[in-house]
Formats: C-alpha cells, sequence, structure tokens
C-alpha cells in the first residue's frame, strides 16, 4: 500500500487549506461584532500537573526463544515507579491579552513546554503567538490530564505532531458548532542539522448537535456528535557534517492527515481517528557522501488508527471505564513493519479531575520490518494530582 509522493503541489494545497479558513474568518467578520474583551489586568496564576506512575512489565514473549534464557531475562521486564510528569504553569491577563508558560519536567528532565500569548480578534476568532500545540491532530488537542486511559493514543503520538513555534488562529461558528484553525510554524525537525522551512496546518470539525469537547472530565447523556479532518505538510533540510565537510545534504519532503470522528450519548462515548503520512526524501547529495558510500534514504509511509470506548458507570459518576484498540503500519521502502496494542482502563475521579486515580492494562504486538515478532503485556497504575 503506497502513498503519493508529496510534491510542491501539495505543499501549495496546505497553504491553500490555511489560506481558507483564514478566508473564512475574515468573511464571517462584518457579520459579527467585535469582541469586546474586558480592559485591564489580572493577576498571575500558578498551576501544577503532577502524574506518579507505577508500572509492571513481565519479560517479553518471544516465539521460538522458550527454551531461552533470554525470555526470562529479569531486564526485559519493567517494575518501576516513574514521575510521569511534573508540568508548572504560571497564566496571566493584560488587557485583551492573555498569556501562559508552561515548563515540564517529565522524567525529572526539564523542558520548555509553552510560551504563548494569545488574543481575540473578533467574536470567535482568537490568534496565538509563540510556542504552542500544532493543530492537525485531534487527539492531540485534547489536554494530556484530561485523557480517558493514561496516554494518548500512541498512533497519534507518533505522526508528527507536537509544539511548535508559530502563529496559530482559532474561529468558532454557528455557536461554537464549527471549528476552524490553521496555523503556520518554524517545521523543526530532529537531524543532525537542520534548517526548517514553515509547516502550515489546517483543520476543520463539525459539531452538530452543539460543542462536544472530547476532555470534560464527564462523559454527558446528552447527544453529541464530532467529525473533523486536519492536514499538515512541510520540508526538512537535512545535513549531516564531519567537521566542515558536508556529508550529506537534501531536503526531506513530509505531510501527514487526520480524520477524527466521535459520538456521545447517555453516559457513553465512542471515538477514533485516522492518520496518513509520508516522508520522502529528495536528493541533493555531495559527492563526498557518494565516495563515502552513503545512500538514499527510501521513502517512508505510515498508516494508522485507534478506536476508543469509554463509558460512566450508572449510578458511580465518578469512576470511567474505557478500553482502546490501535494499529500501526509502517512502510520503509519494501518493508513493512506493524504494531497492536489493547488498552482497558478504570479511572476514579476525586473532585472532578483534581485528583485520578487510573488502573490500566495493555498488550502489545509489535512486528519489525526484520526481526522476531514480539508480545507484551504491562499493568500500570497512576495517581494524578492538579494544583
Amino acid at each position: 500500500m503506497s502513498i503519493a509522493v508529496i510534491s510542491s503541489q501539495r505543499l501549495s494545497l496546505l497553504v491553500s487549506l490555511v489560506c481558507l479558513v483564514a478566508s473564512a474568518s475574515l468573511i464571517a467578520a462584518p457579520a459579527i461584532a467585535v469582541d469586546k474583551t474586558k480592559a485591564g489586568k489580572s493577576d498571575p496564576k500558578l498551576g501544577a500537573h503532577l502524574q506518579l506512575r507505577h508500572s509492571f512489565q513481565p519479560p517479553l514473549h518471544l516465539p521460538g526463544f522458550a527454551d531461552s534464557a533470554l525470555e526470562n531475562d529479569p531486564e526485559l521486564g519493567v517494575n518501576a515507579l516513574r514521575l510521569r510528569r511534573a508540568r508548572l504553569w504560571l497564566s496571566w491577563a493584560h488587557g485583551a491579552w492573555k498569556m501562559k508558560l508552561k515548563i515540564a519536567f517529565d522524567d525529572l528532565a526539564p523542558a520548555l513546554q509553552d510560551a504563548w500569548a494569545e488574543t481575540g480578534l473578533w467574536r470567535g476568532a482568537v490568534v496565538r503567538l509563540g510556542r504552542t500545540k500544532r493543530v492537525y491532530s485531534g487527539s492531540f488537542l485534547i489536554s494530556s490530564r484530561h485523557q480517558r486511559l493514561l496516554e494518548r493514543a500512541e498512533v497519534s503520538d507518533l505522526a508528527w505532531h507536537g509544539r511548535d513555534l508559530g502563529v496559530r488562529m482559532r474561529q468558532h461558528l454557528w455557536h461554537k458548532r464549527i471549528e476552524l484553525w490553521a496555523m503556520v510554524s518554524n517545521g523543526a525537525g530532529v537531524f543532525d542539522e537542520v534548517r526548517p522551512h514553515l509547516r502550515y496546518e489546517a483543520r476543520f470539525d463539525v459539531m452538530p448537535l452543539g460543542s462536544l469537547d472530547l476532555g470534560d472530565p464527564h462523559i454527558g447523556r446528552k447527544a453529541k456528535v464530532r467529525i473533523g479532518a486536519g492536514a499538515t505538510a512541510w520540508r526538512l533540510h537535512e545535513e549531516h557534517k564531519t567537521g566542515k565537510q558536508i556529508l550529506l545534504a537534501r531536503y526531506h519532503d513530509r505531510s501527514a492527515f487526520s480524520c477524527i470522528a466521535a459520538l456521545r450519548w447517555q453516559g457513553v462515548e465512542l471515538s477514533g481517528e485516522g492518520f496518513l503520512g509520508e516522508s520522502a526524501p529528495i536528493d541533493a547529495r555531495s559527492q563526498a557522501a557518494v565516495d563515502g558510500g552513503v545512500g538514499n534514504d527510501p521513502t517512508t509511509n505510515f498508516q494508522g488508527a485507534y478506536g476508543q470506548l469509554a463509558a460512566q458507570i450508572p449510578g458511580l459518576r465518578d469512576l470511567l471505564i474505557a478500553a482502546r484498540y490501535q494499529v500501526w503500519l509502517q512502510e520503509i521502502g519494501e518493508s513493512q513493519a506493524r504494531n497492536d496494542r489493547l488498552e482497558l482502563a478504570a479511572s476514579w475521579l476525586f473532585d472532578k479531575e483534581d485528583v485520578k486515580a487510573q488502573l490500566q492494562w495493555r498488550r502489545e504486538v509489535d512486528r519489525p520490518a526484520s526481526g522476531a515478532e514480539t508480545t507484551a503485556w504491562e499493568i500500570q497504575a497512576q495517581l494524578q494530582v492538579l494544583l
């Protein structure tokens, strides 16, 4: 199964989508009164999000190694307590502007997460400047503290979303039943030395029965539907150097598409998201690369999806149960890898989500492009505290 090779036409399409979102906002503007945000300022507010997690995973089961010490090697298992998330943030407002700074100490490794300022343009329209979440994946826009299971679906984590430095715009229409998003960012990458080109993103969500926030602490009983789609594309310039000599220099064209759907009714929530993506290297190799025997990377395609079911237990409003199945396929040249995961979880909420205790079981089957298939299961317990 292959995905069409990315070209400059696809980049142009994404630019057009971003412009379309902005144009729709501008068209709607004359019919909408300007948002008169109250002037003045607010005291800074401090907050914290902590997740303490214990994981137990027995040694991997490797078919064909039943009599091998490898299967019983305790180093292949996990029995550990970790500080999964520790995040501190500072938010404040001044006039029509809102600002936020967030620093993460996940697994005791400090990193800047958010640093942005936003303001309203007109009713329903907000523009944000700085480092913030990308928008093409609907599931990634749901905060980690509002997840039905312990984590977002890994299939979405592997789909090139994250945070970036740029300009983001959101427009609400039809009493928040329609959301339009657009973002232009610097498209940072992960190579030895990368000169990122602009990354373009756009998404469109429709909620015909009223606004549906998939991060609500409790699952309501009123029928609601959400359908959305997003796309992103950008180009990376990759350079690998030995001293001052460029060993390899080329471009990578990347794009990804997502589609999300959710249905909520009578305390039950069914949701899912699918992804398609491609990374295509465009060779511009130096003679040093040829002499050094550096080959061309093949085009990498990926596709994945997850389905998730969550339910509020009747009579126990603060108890949620959830199940999720996800599959991830990756094609690198002629090789294909696959990963399947099944997860079951229960969550107990105290004071909404200020304190949340979760228990989860997960089974994973990994089929790499080369090597043996592995099957593993894991039990995790997590305590979340919001301050």
